[in-house]
This record gives C-alpha cells, structure tokens and sequence, in this order.
C-alpha cells in the first residue's frame, strides 16, 4: 500500500444511533487503519449518522470561497458587468455548492401556512420539510454573490437582491439542482446498477428513507417516466438506406425541392402550439389524393418540438411502407437536426423515437425491397405545397387532432414516455412562479416598494436594463430602486449621518423621491430632465425602470454632483 494511500484510509462505522464510544483501529496488511467519525468520497463527505453536516459545511466554505472570488472583479468603477457577474454566479458557484446535491440536500417542500392572527390558541403552522437548515446556511453564500452581481448595499434585502440579479432563491435553485439530478438517474440504461434501486425506492417507506426514496417522492417521478437510454449510443445503422442529405443553402434546397422526380414526395413536419406538441405527414403521388397522418404528442411540459419532428418522420416512413407499389420515394423534413441526427453516429437525443424510426427502415426493407428513399432538408415557410400542408397538419395535431390508433405506427398507438429536456424546463418555469408567488405574497416594505416601482419583478427586465449601462450606473439604479442609497435619509437610520436632512435644501428628509422628484435646489437639473424625458415627469416608477428614462436620470445625477462615484464620469 502506497504511503498516501496509507494517510488517506480509514474506516467509519455507519450508524442509526450515534455511539462515541472509542474504537481501536484495524491493521490491514501491516498498515494501520484509524477509526474515524467522516470520510470523503468523491468529493461527498459521509458522516456516521448520515447527517450530511460536514458536507453541508463543506459547501458552504467552497461557496463562501468562490463568492469571495466573484467579489474581486466586481470592482463598482471598474468590474466585470452584471451579465458576465450572474454568468459566474450561475456557471461557476451554484455547481460548486450543489455537487451531489441529490446525495445530502433533501428537497425542500414548503407547507402552507395561516397568517399569525388566524392561527388558534396553541395551534402553529406546519413545518418546512426538507433541509431547510442546510438552505439557510447556503443563501447567505449566495447573498455575497448577489451583492457582487447588482452592486446593492450590504443592507439591501435577499430577496430584493436575488429579484435584481435574477437568480432563484437558493431552496429552489437545489431544488432544481435535485430535479435534474433525479431525471438523469430516470433515464439510465437498464442495465445501470441505479435502475433496480430506483424501482425499490419508488414505493415511500416510512422509515430509514434514502436519498431516492426522498426525491422520487418530492419530484413524484418513477423510473417509468422517461425512457430509458439505450445500452449502446450507437445510431442504428439501418437508417442510412433512407440517404439524409443536407443541401448547402436555402437556395440549393428549394432548387432540389422543385427538380423531385420520385413517385411518391412526403413531407413531414412537427410543431408547438397553444401549449400542445404535436406531428403530421403529408404523402402526395400524382394522380391520387393526398393522404395525411397527424399525431397528438401531448402537452409541451411533457414533449418538445424536436420529438415532434421525430414523429412525423415515423409517420413519413409508416405512410410510405403502407403505399404499394412504389419504386422510388422523397421525405422532405424542415428540421436539420433530425437529419443531422440520421447522419450522426451517436443518438444524443430522444433515443426511444430515434430507435422507432430505425425500426420502420427495416420494416421498409422487408414490405419494399429494391426501393430507393432520398431524405432532404426543405426550407420552412418558402411556399413549397406540400411542406405547406404537413404544416397545417401539425399545427391541428398539436391542438389535440389526431388520426385513427390503427391508423399510426404501432409505437406511437400508447402514450410516449416524457422528454426530459420538457420535464426539466416545466420545473425550471414552476420554480419561477413559485418565486413570483412568494416575491407578491411578501408584505415587507422593501418588497412592496420595488413592486412600485416595477411589476415585471422578478424577471429578466431589469437585468436586461442594466446590460446596457456600465456597472457604476447599474448598481447606482439598483440602490436608488431598493431606497438603500448612500442620501442622509438612509445613512441616518444606520447612524452614519448627523441628520437625514436633505443637505441641499435643508427641509426635508433626503429619500429617494425627495432627491429625484422634488428637492428646490436641484430644479433647474430637473426641469432639463423633465424636458427630455416627458413621460417621467411625475412618475418614479418609470424614472426607475425605462431604459430611455434611465439614461436622462444619470444625466441628472451627474449634474447634481451628489454622487462623486458619477459626478466625475
């Protein structure tokens, strides 16, 4: 055994009851083995009890670690800008404190809960289950993070901070972490020794749970909603008789589109609409009607788009196998990703369909022998018949139309499973509104203020508008919008000014409407403001949330002198 092996074994006793009783250490091979309380492994610190402390504190202190980082380059003159900030955030610390989350972070599943004066005598709320504990301690590390992103003041509220960086708060960041972790588990080969202990955990047990019995219960996932992978990622070979080509341009493709000689032209097309996903194929041969299948996939928080495009190739190889005699065919597909697919040699998504459509190649093989199948690409929208009409087609499938069960392939005559790329957005879109739900419910001061002054909060707006700003001008419209700003009024209440006097005109507490709105000694700076930006006027709100206005208020600013971080830029 090497010498570092040697420092680096030891052995703990995993127990239900914690028992400090001392234990002797093991001599294995004349290299002694000492007892202890907690071991890494694979970056997981498991303790005694299964506790999770030790690893909970172990994320902390990189998170802590990695925000004081970020921190760095969040110079307020002269730092990186919001958007590269919440990129760091997002890419580099939310990975770092949720590594094997799914493994010791249990998701947290909020109760509901009366107000304070409708509770009865002796009667309290129901807890937060989950490890609210460990959450605790982790959206502090992300409240230094959101700090460094906005530029807000260390006094600023997390949730105001976490709405203007437009990051989730942290309990539902890992849960969202768990989701994705739990989904990728789902869809693991058969063949996976986490498959058969996913099917014993998807019944909830009372005691003694585990980390899947916790999270296929949270999630209410079961090893059978999503398909499983294939043991081999290999792209089936037989897909190459259907010869998928891509023209150069969109030009070369219509010009391909119009020289077809074969007998038989089918379209296909898949498409989303109205909260449906839904796929068609259109057959035309001369001389005959033409004949359509569509297919209702589902909603579009179980499917995608690109599944649907799979789908009408299937239903594009179901029509051409049931055609009779018929010596050479064209599929024409306005999708290049399912092209790309059939020419890839790796399935690197929807297996389950990409393996269907392998499935009717051969049977193609088998009814038509000797028959030559071109598949293109056909530009969308150009005016081309037949793509026109798979078009129609599959916008009324994925309204809910769908052709006759017998009619379709035998795959897709029962329910296909989930995509997990819908599955993970429709929870990453549940969180949000779970967010928004909690940010309008809040009855603080500071949150009914910034929803004054901007309603869209929480979302991407403001962090749109602050993209198009340097950072000293981004993180001075934070404050001003959060009222924690460098005026008396604010420095006053936390005992840094003498007074909260407007120190200009002396009559009035110096808040933020004060100073922006109606403070006489900065009126000539108002009134060139107020002429070039009319609409903001008498209104903070948008003074505070319009990009044009934004711009004149900086201007303002700069000419009041009363911020030196501005008044010299």
């Amino acid at each position: 055994m090497s010498t570092r092996l040697h420092h680096q074994s030891n052995w703990v006793v995993f127990e239900f009851i914690e028992n400090n009783e001392p234990r002797p250490p093991i001599t294995v091979a004349g290299t002694v083995i000492k007892p202890s309380s907690s071991h890494k492994f694979l970056g997981v610190i498991f303790d005694q009890q299964l506790r999770w402390k030790e690893q909970a504190a172990k994320a902390v202190a990189s998170g802590t670690a990695w925000a004081g980082q970020i921190k760095r380059v969040a110079r307020i003159n002269h730092g990186f800008s919001a958007h590269a900030m919440r990129r760091l955030h997002q890419c580099v610390l939310i990975p770092r404190i949720s590594y094997a989350a799914d493994v010791w972070f249990t998701p947290i599943t909020r109760s509901k809960k009366k107000p304070v004066s409708e509770l009865g005598q002796g009667e309290r709320n129901p807890r937060d289950y989950g490890s609210v504990g460990f959450a605790r301690k982790l959206a502090s590390v992300q409240r230094l993070s959101a700090i460094a992103i906005t530029g807000a003041l260390r006094t600023t509220s997390t949730m105001a901070l976490d709405a203007h960086a437009n990051i989730l708060p942290i309990d539902l960041a890992m849960n969202l972490a768990c989701y994705r972790a739990t989904v990728r588990m789902a869809t693991l080969p058969m063949s996976n020794p986490i498959r058969k202990h996913l099917t014993k955990a998807k019944k909830y047990v009372k005691r003694h749970r585990s980390a899947l019995h916790e999270l296929l219960q949270a999630f209410n996932i079961l090893p059978t909603t999503f398909a499983p992978a294939p043991e081999s990622p290999a792209t089936p070979k037989i897909l190459r008789i259907l010869n998928p080509t891509i023209p150069s341009s969109r030009e070369s493709a219509m010009t391909a589109a119009g020289n077809v000689n074969a007998e038989v032209r089918i379209y296909s097309d898949g498409s989303g609409i109205d909260g449906g996903i839904g796929a068609a194929a259109v057959l035309c041969r001369d001389g005959h009607p033409n004949k359509i299948l569509r297919h209702h996939l589902g909603s579009d928080k179980r499917h995608v788009v690109y599944e649907a495009e799979l789908v009408g190739a299937m239903l594009a190889l179901h029509l051409l196998a049931n055609e009779r005699n018929v010596e050479s065919a064209w599929i024409g597909i306005d999708n290049q990703a399912v092209l790309h697919t059939m020419r890839s040699p790796v399935i690197n998504a929807a297996p389950h369909l990409v393996l269907a459509i392998a499935d009717l190649a051969k049977r193609l093989t088998r009814t038509h022998p000797g028959l030559t199948v071109t598949t293109t690409w056909v530009p969308a929208h150009e005016g081309v018949p037949g793509n026109e009409a798979a078009d129609l087609a599959a916008k009324e499938a994925a309204r809910g139309l769908s052709s006759d069960t017998e009619d379709l392939p035998p795959f897709l005559r029962n329910q296909i499973t989930a995509s997990p790329a819908a599955a993970k957005q429709a929870f990453k879109e549940a969180q949000r509104e779970i967010w928004k739900q909690r940010w309008e419910e809040d009855i603080s001061d500071a949150s009914a203020r910034i929803r004054a002054i901007d309603e869209s909060t929480p979302s991407n707006a403001f962090h749109k508008l602050a993209q198009t700003m340097p950072r000293r001008h981004a993180s001075l419209l934070v404050q001003l919008r959060t009222g924690h700003v460098p005026l008396n009024a604010y420095l006053h209440r936390f005992g840094l000014a003498g007074s909260g006097n407007c120190p200009a005109c002396n009559q009035r507490a110096e808040t933020v409407r004060h100073y922006l709105m109606s403070c006489p000694a900065y009126e000539q700076a108002r009134q060139r403001r107020n002429i070039a930006s009319p609409a903001s006027t008498n209104s903070l709100s948008l003074l505070l949330s319009s990009r044009e206005a934004a711009r004149h208020l900086l201007t303002y600013v700069r000419e009041t002198g009363r911020f030196l971080t501005l008044s010299h830029a």
